[in-house]
């Protein structure tokens, strides 16, 4: 039995994998992870689906890259695979370097990411801040899509709000122009008091997603005067469009739950807006009356009397500016509190039934003339009881 040491056989291993041919200058695709750079060196490794490789690419050859390597970067590579003996693993020592998949729209992705960030359109100086409680929102997304049905789901359940949607392509060449002309739709109607807009599509491949690596979308947002929150594909998916955006949503239902407070939230706000206008009127008051004690401790020794009244009359008539000013903006908060709450009401069920109409249910859940067929056992709710029958013919309108 011939027994061999660890260095016998790593470099056996080593010899018969750096002298096969087959091994040498060979192309691999694949997608950079674990990506180091030391120096000018670069250590990473290339996955598929299914197997991974080491990688090393020394200064040498990285010199001569026109792009920087990134974490998740699809790049084809060409080098020969070698044996590290001092780790006991082989690796593909890379010579060459060149994106793949997305090919030159990804280098125009970088490139103009980088010209605009130059250009300060990124900044965040240049972000508006969204309004807390917007009663107008427009959406720019396609009426075909998933993301029209996220968002409208989302806002169902939030504080109610106007929702105007300028239908757009989102994808192909027209959708550009289609998206820019939604945005500056928003700005110039201004009757429509538009105060945030969603930009919104769902998930697709890098060229699915390229209408919003465009620079006449970036140049469109970043002059827009309303805020514009984007919610672009997957959560892995990032655009220019993002970049430029005032907020970045990961996903339309994000985007939409980032732009309308829940009932509760809201309620919990509108009781912070009370107590705050509260201890502002107790401070100024407070702060009145400290000029009062001051004013009455300075002029003591000098005609007190004549000086206390003089300070108390200025202390009342002051106060009652302020009970005024006071009186007047608790008067335009309830005003706003009563009509949030009658539209809440409005919405209620129970308030839907007590005006005479009636809600008919299909398995527990409301029933639409498409999801009714012959024989369903339907529900029908009134207001003050219900009914259960078995459809006998159903007829849709025409229209």
């Amino acid at each position: 039995m011939k027994i061999y040491t660890v260095n016998q056989i790593t470099n056996y291993l080593k010899s018969l994998i750096e002298s096969d041919d087959n091994l040498k200058n060979i192309y691999i695709q694949g997608e950079i992870s674990n990506l180091r750079k030391v120096n000018e060196h670069f250590y990473f490794t290339l996955k598929d689906e299914f197997s991974v490789i080491e990688c090393a690419m020394f200064s040498r050859s990285s010199l001569f890259l026109d792009f920087m390597p990134e974490e998740g970067m699809q790049v084809i590579v060409n080098g020969s695979i070698e044996v590290y003996k001092k780790r006991g693993y082989y690796q593909l020592i890379v010579e060459e370097m060149k994106i793949s998949g997305k090919g030159d729209l990804y280098k125009q992705f970088l490139e103009l990411k980088e010209k605009l960030a130059k250009e300060g359109l990124f900044d965040k100086e240049h972000k508006k801040l969204l309004p807390f409680f917007p009663k107008n929102i427009g959406v720019i997304t396609s009426t075909e899509g998933a993301a029209l049905r996220d968002i409208l789901k989302v806002f169902k359940k939030k504080i109610p709000a106007n929702i105007f949607i300028y239908p757009s392509l989102v994808q192909g060449e027209k959708a550009v122009l289609n998206i820019a002309k939604g945005i500056r739709l928003f700005n110039v109607l201004e009757h429509l008091n538009i105060e945030v807009i969603i930009i919104a599509r769902g998930g697709g491949s890098f060229e699915d997603l390229s209408v919003f690596n465009e620079e006449l979308i970036a140049g469109e947002i970043f002059n827009s005067k309303i805020p514009i929150i984007t919610g672009i594909g997957h959560e892995t998916d990032v655009t220019i469009t993002d970049f430029v955006a005032d907020i970045y949503a990961s996903t339309p239902t994000a985007a939409a739950n980032s732009v309308l407070p829940d009932k509760e939230e809201y309620e919990v706000r509108i009781s912070e807006i009370k107590y705050k206008l509260y201890i502002f009127s107790k401070n100024i008051i407070d702060n009145y009356k400290k000029e009062l004690r001051f004013s009455e401790e300075k002029t003591i020794f000098k005609k007190p009397f004549t000086k206390i009244l003089e300070y108390k009359q200025l202390v009342d008539d002051k106060q009652i500016i302020l009970n005024k000013i006071l009186y007047n903006n608790l008067k335009i908060f309830k005003k706003d509190t009563d009509k949030s709450e009658t539209i809440l009401h409005s919405l209620n069920p129970e308030a839907v039934l007590k005006r005479g109409y009636t809600i008919t249910l299909r398995n527990e859940e409301i029933a639409t003339i498409e999801n009714i067929k012959g024989g369903d056992e339907i529900t029908t709710i009134f207001k003050n009881g219900k009914v259960e029958s078995r459809v006998i013919k159903k007829v849709e309108n025409e229209n």
